[in-house]
């Protein structure tokens, strides 16, 4: 893990230097090294994180007399992707996977070389003698990329607050920062607040030219694992057989993803994915645990005990207290880069992170993407339930639509218009992705069975992207790099081609009130079955649930004069007024997005906005 950062910049003189602003903040996400390179027109720079070879000799930008990169991420099938070069003629003078992605690039050329790695990566790669300058992001977006062209130039970074330290180009988009408050930022794979800044979309790629042109292309979509054949095979295989396949998988990710000459450890919640995953590692080399102890009702530290008792590992828990949300509120923001509505949790996270980091760890084993690609979340299963359970209103929805006129009056199938605005604001690129995952599926006959099979596409393309935001920016912010052994590529392959039948499993008992006599996840537990004692392999979901916003109370001062009311023109009266006749909760959201908004658009001190929020918030029980 580390940070890249470019500029191709009309005026060769002002590349370097802008290169140097963005990488100056982004030291956390690579304490070792920072490092610098420039030919003609282009400037890059690295902050680099060790974990592969950590000789200097790996430092970056990597580059030769003819080409130079700048890379951030793991490429877990290096050692086979080197062998073959080798088989090809081709030389290595370090033990990295950067030199075998410089070279395979080299060799290979940008569009073969970039379906054949198999991990987390963004790079910039520049070819001196045609001065054209590629930028890349991995297959799912689990490195983060954005870019901005503006008249001066094109430049990238891993992160937003890296290109606004350097960019001209910082106007405002009016409607996604309006829902800013609804979780717009870190569900989108592709947009961002502001009008010319943008994510690169996972698995494409972008080439610059010498005039600044810029085109982008796709060399990957999760669709592309849709296999028919391979659909029909799983689908014909028992129960047995399709655990012991999962298994097998798991711990060959599980291994790939231990490979490091630095240290790698596992978070643990207390949750099944995060444990099955340690209970695996275990097998292979001793692995330290980090969790999170949220005092109070939430608290499943004794999940995670009972986990470090029965593989014999040590375990470092970080006791987070209530009432230490809000005086972390801030900085949290300043490195999450979006208001702080859906992972409220990244607070203590961040702390772990930097328990982790204080025990000279580099790098962490996490279970996310399992409830993607097996269906771990309530509402999956739920799905099956609730034609019975909407009876009720369906029944009064009927009843009223015969009286004439009357749902002139009343709200019946008039649609969300908050989910169609935020629909169109971002190309309506959520819904469109639905209709084309749904229509890979097409040979599953039963339209009802196409639609779960399809969930697994859906969240690949939406809800894990926000899980990524969360590990990368809030792991980042004390330099800790986490590792995905659920987003293997054939492990995700296996995912989404896998009968819905194996995931969403009937079960004897009532299992959970939220879908009874359906076992959720079903594969992933009999797998954890061989791992795990009947407490963790049986556990219901709980998310990671923390005291945040909802317990939060902001006054009316920390609104005025602030980013909020001089984005939307209200007046003191209106804000008063909006304060008086407001619930807490939709005014938490809104200071959420006026620390956002005074940290990246006023650019204020992270520590200036923490001493307003001390002023003028409290926190309830």
């Amino acid at each position: 893990m580390c940070g890249i950062a470019g500029y191709y910049a009309k005026n060769q003189e002002i590349a370097e230097p802008l290169v140097r602003k963005m990488s100056a903040t982004m030291q956390h996400r690579g304490p070792d090294n920072m490092s610098f390179y420039s030919h003609q027109n282009v400037g890059l720079g690295h902050n680099r994180l060790s974990l592969i070879d950590l000789d200097v000799r790996s430092n970056q930008p990597f580059q030769n007399d003819l080409f130079a990169l700048v890379y951030n991420g793991e490429i877990y099938n290096f050692i086979q992707l080197k062998q073959l070069l080798e088989k090809e003629g081709q030389q290595f003078v370090t033990t990295s996977d950067t030199e075998v992605l410089f070279v395979a690039l080299q060799h290979w050329g940008i569009e073969k070389t970039l379906p054949l790695l198999e991990g987390m990566f963004a790079f910039g790669w520049l070819n001196k003698s045609t001065l054209e300058l590629c930028v890349a992001r991995d297959k799912l977006g689990i490195k983060p990329l954005f870019y901005c062209k503006e008249p001066r130039g094109f430049a990238f970074a891993s992160e937003l607050k890296a290109l606004l330290a350097a960019v001209e180009y910082q106007q405002l988009h009016q409607v996604r920062t309006m829902l800013l408050p609804l979780r717009s930022i870190e569900n989108s794979p592709h947009y961002t607040p502001f009008e010319h800044i943008f994510q690169l979309k996972p698995g494409h790629w972008l080439s610059i030219d010498l005039n600044l042109n810029v085109q982008e292309r796709a060399f990957f979509h999760p669709r592309q694992y849709v296999d028919e054949a391979y659909f029909k095979e799983l689908d014909g295989q028992s129960t047995a057989d399709i655990v012991n396949r999962a298994d097998a998988l798991m711990n060959l990710s599980v291994q790939g993803m231990l490979v490091a000459d630095a240290s790698i450890g596992a978070f643990v919640s207390g949750g099944i994915d995060s444990s099955l995953i340690s209970a695996i590692a275990s097998k292979y080399k001793k692995v330290q645990l980090y969790t999170a102890n949220i005092k109070g009702k939430f608290s499943e530290f004794e999940f995670a005990q009972q986990l470090a008792k029965h593989v014999n590992a040590p375990l470092k828990q970080y006791d987070f207290e209530p009432q230490m949300f809000l005086p972390q509120l801030a900085k949290a923001t300043w490195h999450y880069e979006a208001p702080l509505v859906v992972h409220p949790n990244s607070v203590p996270f961040g702390n772990v992170a930097k328990l982790a980091f204080g025990a000279q760890e580099k790098a962490v084993l996490t279970g996310e993407g399992s409830d993607e690609l097996f269906l771990g979340y309530p509402g999956t299963a739920f799905y099956r339930y609730a034609k019975y359970l909407m009876w009720p209103y369906t029944g009064i929805k009927n009843l009223y639509k015969r009286i004439p006129g009357l749902t002139r009056y009343i709200s019946i199938d008039k649609g969300n218009p908050v989910s169609d605005v935020i629909n169109q604001m971002n190309g309506f690129e959520k819904k469109e992705a639905e209709a084309l995952n749904r229509a890979a599926f097409g040979f599953v006959a039963d339209a009802n069975q196409r639609r779960e099979q399809t969930m697994t596409l859906d969240m690949l393309q939406t809800h894990l992207h926000s899980l990524l935001w969360r590990n990368d920016r809030i792991g980042m912010m004390h330099s800790i790099e986490s590792r995905f052994p659920f987003l293997d590529d054939n492990l995700v392959r296996f995912g989404i081609n896998l009968p819905v039948k194996f995931k969403l499993m009937k079960n004897n008992s009532f299992y959970n009130m939220k879908h009874p006599f359906v076992l959720d996840k079903g594969v992933v537990r009999k797998v954890a079955e061989r791992y795990l004692p009947d407490a963790l392999v049986n556990k219901k979901k709980q998310g990671f649930p923390v005291y945040g916003l909802g317990n939060c109370k902001f006054e009316l001062e920390f609104f005025k004069d602030g980013f909020w009311q001089d984005f939307t023109g209200m007046s003191q009266q209106n804000l008063a007024f909006m304060m008086q006749n407001s619930g807490n909760a939709f005014v938490a959201k809104l200071a959420a997005a006026e620390i956002w908004g005074q940290l990246f658009v006023r650019q204020t001190p992270y520590h200036l906005v923490q001493e307003k929020i001390n002023q003028h918030a409290s926190m309830k029980f």
